[in-house]
C-alpha cells in the first residue's frame, strides 16, 4: 500500500473521528458554515490538492493509488472551489460586521501581508531552483514576486486571492451609498468577469480563471443563505441530497461540458455549493484539530510550499528510484515546513505590523 492510500484512509479516519451524524434538517443559524467547520473541509481538500500536484510531475502510481489519483484528477479545479467559496463568504461576513474598517484592512493589512508572505516563498523557490541550475531573467523574478510569473510555485491562486481583495474593496466603495450587500457581491462578480477576459487576453492557462467566480458566489451565498435554506425546505428534499446530486454533476460538467473556459466556473461553484449543502446536515460530535490546522492557520503554507519537496525529489530522481521514500519525503517535509512557517511568519507579521 502506497502513501497516497495511507493518506486517503487517514483523512477518512479523521473525518470518522469527528463522529459525524447525518440529520434531515439543516443545522440552524448558519453554523454549518462557521469557520470551525469550513477549516475541516478545507483541511481535507488541501491534501487532495497535494495529491493532484504530485501527479502533475508525472509521478507514476499503480493499483488503488492509481484509482485515487485518477479520481483526484477528475476533480480538476473543483478541488480548490471550497477555498475560494468560503473565502468569499468570510469576507462578506466581515464586511457586514465591520464595514469601512474591514474594507480598509483588505487593502492595508491583508493584501500587503499576503504579498510579503508570497514574496518570501518565491525567494525560497528561487534559491531551490538555483541549486539545481535553473536560471531566470531579472524581470521574470520581479514579476514572480507579485505572482504574475512563477518559479515553480503555485502562483495563480495567490494572484486571484490578492486581486479579490482589490476587487471586493472597489465594489464596496462603489456600492457604499446604496448600503446593499447583494450589490457589493454582484459588482464583485462583474469585476471578476472582466478579470477573466483580461487573463485570457494575456494568455494565462485556464486554471487561472476557471474557478475564480467561486469568490463572488460565496459572497452571494452569505447574502442569500436564509433564502436558499427556505427554498430547499419548500421542496421537502433534505439539503444533503441536493449536495449529493450537485457534487458529481459538477464534476461531469467540469470535464465534459462544451465552452469549458466559461462553464468550468459554473461547475466549481456547483461543487462548492454541493459540498456546503451536504455538510449542512452533518453534525460533528468532535473536532479534528489536525484538519482545522491544515485548513486554517497552515493552509497557505501547506499550499505554497508543498511543491518544494516535490521539486527536490524529482530533481534527485527519487520518484523513479525510491517512489515510496519520495512520497514519504514530500508529505513529511510539507508538514514540517508548514509547522515551522506558521510560527516564523507570525513573528514576521508582528514585527512588520508593530512598526
Amino acid at each position: 500500500m502506497g502513501i497516497f492510500c495511507i493518506l486517503f484512509f487517514i483523512l477518512i479516519g479523521m473525518l470518522v473521528g469527528t463522529k459525524p451524524r447525518l440529520q434531515t434538517k439543516i443545522i440552524p443559524n448558519g453554523s454549518y458554515i462557521s469557520r470551525a467547520r469550513t477549516t475541516v473541509i478545507n483541511g481535507v481538500f488541501i491534501w487532495i490538492v497535494f495529491i493532484r500536484h504530485m501527479r502533475g510531475y508525472g509521478f507514476e502510481v499503480y493499483g488503488l493509488e492509481y484509482v485515487i489519483a485518477k479520481g483526484v484528477g477528475a476533480l480538476g479545479q473543483c478541488c480548490v472551489a471550497t477555498f475560494l467559496f468560503y473565502s468569499g463568504f468570510g469576507i462578506m461576513s466581515s464586511l457586514k460586521k465591520k464595514g469601512d474598517k474591514y474594507c480598509r484592512k483588505l487593502l492595508t493589512v491583508r493584501l500587503p501581508t499576503l504579498l510579503l508572505h508570497t514574496a518570501i516563498a518565491v525567494c525560497i523557490f528561487w534559491c531551490v531552483q538555483s541549486l539545481y541550475g535553473e536560471t531566470y531573467e531579472t524581470i521574470h523574478i520581479l514579476l514572480s514576486l507579485v505572482t504574475w510569473y512563477e518559479l515553480g510555485n503555485s502562483n495563480w491562486y495567490i494572484f486571484i486571492t490578492l486581486s479579490s481583495y482589490i476587487l471586493i474593496a472597489i465594489s464596496y466603495i462603489i456600492c457604499q451609498r446604496v448600503k446593499n450587500e447583494a450589490a457589493i457581491a454582484i459588482c464583485t462578480l462583474f469585476l471578476f468577469v472582466y478579470e477573466i477576459f483580461f487573463l485570457i487576453e494575456n494568455h494565462k492557462a485556464h486554471w487561472w480563471y476557471d474557478s475564480c467566480l467561486c469568490i463572488p458566489a460565496g459572497m452571494l451565498f452569505f447574502v442569500w443563505r436564509t433564502r436558499i435554506e427556505c427554498g430547499i425546505s419548500k421542496f421537502k428534499i433534505p439539503a444533503w441530497i441536493w449536495g449529493i446530486i450537485l457534487v458529481p454533476l459538477s464534476v461531469l460538467l467540469y470535464n465534459f461540458a462544451p465552452w469549458a473556459n466559461y462553464m468550468n466556473n459554473i461547475a466549481t461553484i456547483m461543487f462548492a455549493l454541493g459540498i456546503t449543502l451536504f455538510s449542512s446536515c452533518i453534525t460533528m460530535q468532535k473536532q479534528s484539530s489536525f484538519l482545522c490546522w491544515c485548513g486554517g492557520s497552515a493552509l497557505f503554507y501547506l499550499y505554497i510550499f508543498q511543491r518544494i519537496p516535490m521539486i527536490v525529489g524529482i530533481k534527485s530522481g527519487w520518484d523513479i528510484t525510491h517512489p515510496l521514500m519520495y512520497q514519504t519525503f514530500c508529505i513529511t517535509c510539507t508538514l514540517m515546513i508548514a509547522f515551522v512557517s506558521v510560527r516564523i511568519f507570525q513573528k514576521i507579521d508582528s514585527l512588520v505590523q508593530h512598526k
